[in-house]
């Protein structure tokens, strides 16, 4: 039943959205810059932070 939920939001929120054009628009671009952006940051603090700390390269 949650599935059948959640399918039909995603598709209600992809018709809104004109689909791709919503999904990879402007809006999108510019968080996933600033959602990158703020990952990189983190790191950096955690490395001069705790330099003992071993963090892969997952970003």
């Amino acid at each position: 039943m949650a599935k059948k939920n959640q399918s039909k939001r995603l598709t209600e929120q992809h018709k809104h959205s004109h689909g791709v054009i919503g999904i990879f628009g402007e809006e999108a671009q510019i968080h996933d810059k600033e959602v990158s952006d703020n990952q990189y940051g983190v790191k950096s603090l955690l490395e001069q932070e705790y330099p003992m700390l071993i963090i892969s390269n997952f970003l």
